[in-house]
């Protein structure tokens, strides 16, 4: 800002959020690829700033819940997504963790 106040470039994806950017919009303005701003916003989701609800709809977040309740040392999230069939996204399973992990 004019203040000389520099935002880091999560903090700037999370502005543009915060301004009603889609991811789409905020990669595309960036020049970044849609899944490094889904990173981004995995940690204001982790902390609360951001409703996991914005990113992931109906049981999602239960199923990814109760599969890691059975895989609690679980870090990849290839395993995960190979075990839903390639049917939740990386993004949404990067949303539903940092959720389930911030509780």
């Amino acid at each position: 800002d004019d203040d000389g106040n520099k935002l880091t470039t999560v903090e700037y994806s999370y502005w543009l959020y915060k301004q009603g950017y889609t991811i789409a919009q905020i990669a595309e303005k960036r020049g970044l690829n849609p899944v490094t701003i889904e990173g981004h916003l995995a940690r204001y989701v982790a902390t609360g700033d951001i409703d996991v609800h914005d990113f992931i709809y109906g049981d999602t977040l239960e199923k990814v819940e109760a599969y890691l309740a059975g895989h609690s040392d679980e870090k990849a999230l290839k395993p995960i997504y190979e075990y839903f069939d390639s049917k939740i996204s990386y993004g949404a399973l990067r949303m539903a963790i940092a959720a389930i992990r911030k509780e």
